[in-house]
């Protein structure tokens, strides 16, 4: 399992990067906090990998910092989220503003993309504890 890339920004669009590791150009997908706050082209970054393996194809996703890693690992021990709606939370709400939601109860007046009041409340229900 890869757990960390350290390489050269090669490519960077909209929620995605080409990271280049001693010549092989890994594909990372990264939330929107990461994306804004990746270096620029050419320049070296590290980042936190998250590697998640389906029956026919293997997703790397990237973050900067081991709290957004961790917010992503438990968004996903929740029924209903997988690793793309999980990039879609980080990408509209911080993991500190995350934390303060759940634990304030108020997810779903957030108005996160994907994030409707079922899912809010079990979001809730099953993270208040864990964040």
């Amino acid at each position: 399992m890869i757990s960390l890339l350290r390489g050269r920004i090669v490519h960077k669009f909209l929620g995605k990067v080409i990271v280049d590791v001693s010549g092989v150009g890994y594909g990372l997908t990264v939330p929107l906090s990461t994306h804004h706050r990746l270096p620029s082209l050419d320049s070296e970054a590290a980042l936190r990998i998250h590697t998640s393996m389906k029956d026919s194809s293997i997703e790397l996703f990237g973050f900067l910092t081991e709290e957004e890693q961790e917010v992503f690992s438990l968004l996903l021990g929740v029924s209903g989220v997988g690793p793309k709606l999980a990039i879609s939370i980080l990408s509209n709400i911080s993991p500190a503003d995350l934390t303060e939601a759940v634990s304030s109860g108020d997810l779903a007046r957030r108005k996160i993309p994907g994030i409707g009041p079922k899912l809010a409340s079990r979001l809730i229900t099953e993270l208040k504890d864990k964040l």
